[in-house]
C-alpha cells in the first residue's frame, strides 16, 4: 500500500494561503462603485430631498434597488461587453457628488465610464458611444439590435431627422434644415434650443439661467431647474428637511 507523503497536506495548505494572499480583489471596481453609489446616493436623497424634488423615492430600500439597476445598465453592462472602460477617477468624483446636497445630487454619473464604440457602429446604450455620439435606433424605434452610435452635426451640416441632430452650441433651423449657431444672451428666440448652453428662451429672448432666490415663472428659467412659488430654488439642498 502506498503511504501518502506526510508533508503533502501542509504543502497544499501553504500553497492555497499564498495564492489567496496574492489573488486580486474578487470584486471588480465597477461592481464596488455601483454598490457604493446606491448606498451613498440614497442616504443623501433621504437627508437632502423631499419626494417632490427627486425622481427617485427617498425610501432607502426602493431607492437602492432602482439606483443599482440604473448603474448596472449604464456602467456594468457596457464595461462587461467591452464597449466602455471604467474610469476610477470619474467614479470617485461621482461618489463625492452623490454624498452632497443640492442639484448635483440628481445628476447622472456619466463620468464613471468612457465609451469605446465609434460613430456608425452598433451599440446598446449611450454610455457605449465615443463622446459626443448618441446610441439611437436606426429604424426609429426603441434602442435594440439596430441601434448605432450617431455623431452630432456641426454648424452648417444638414439636420432635421432623428439621426441628424446638432452638436451643443448649434440648433437645427427648420427653415433651412441645417445646423445654425445658437444665439447669445439677449438675442430673439422661439425656443430654448435656439440659445447657447446655459441660456433659456424667456419672454422671446435668450436669458441667463436665474440663480437661487431669483423670481421665475417656470423651472426652465432656473439654474437649479426648480421654480417654487415664483422663486428659483435649489433642489435637494436640505432646506425642506430643516
Amino acid at each position: 500500500m502506498r503511504i501518502p507523503h506526510p508533508l503533502l497536506p501542509a504543502a497544499l495548505v501553504a500553497a492555497m494561503l499564498i495564492a489567496a494572499a496574492c489573488a486580486p480583489d474578487a470584486e471588480p471596481p465597477e461592481d464596488r462603485f455601483c454598490r457604493d453609489l446606491a448606498v451613498t446616493r440614497c442616504a443623501s436623497l433621504a437627508r437632502c430631498c423631499v419626494p417632490a424634488e427627486s425622481a427617485l423615492p427617498v425610501d432607502a430600500t426602493t431607492c437602492a434597488a432602482i439606483v443599482t439597476e440604473q448603474c448596472a445598465a449604464a456602467v456594468l453592462d457596457p464595461v462587461r461587453r467591452g464597449a466602455a472602460r471604467f474610469q476610477a477617477a470619474g467614479a470617485a468624483d461621482c461618489l463625492a457628488r452623490a454624498a452632497t446636497c443640492g442639484a448635483q445630487l440628481l445628476a447622472f454619473c456619466a463620468e464613471a465610464t468612457v465609451g469605446l464604440v465609434p460613430g456608425g457602429n452598433f451599440c446598446a446604450a449611450n454610455e457605449e458611444c465615443v463622446q459626443p455620439a448618441l446610441c439611437l435606433p436606426a429604424d426609429g424605434g426603441l434602442q435594440g439590435p439596430t441601434s448605432r452610435c450617431f455623431v452630432p452635426q456641426d454648424e452648417g451640416a444638414a439636420c432635421g431627422s432623428a439621426h441628424h441632430f446638432c452638436a451643443p452650441g448649434a440648433w437645427c433651423d427648420p427653415a433651412t434644415t441645417t445646423c445654425s449657431p445658437a444665439s447669445d444672451e439677449g438675442a430673439p428666440c422661439a425656443a430654448s434650443s435656439m440659445c447657447r448652453v446655459g441660456l433659456a428662451c424667456v419672454g422671446g429672448a435668450c436669458r441667463a439661467l436665474a440663480a437661487t432666490g431669483a423670481p421665475c415663472a417656470a423651472p426652465i428659467e432656473c439654474a437649479g431647474g426648480l421654480c417654487l412659488a415664483g422663486v428659483c430654488a435649489e433642489p435637494c439642498d436640505g432646506a425642506a428637511r430643516r
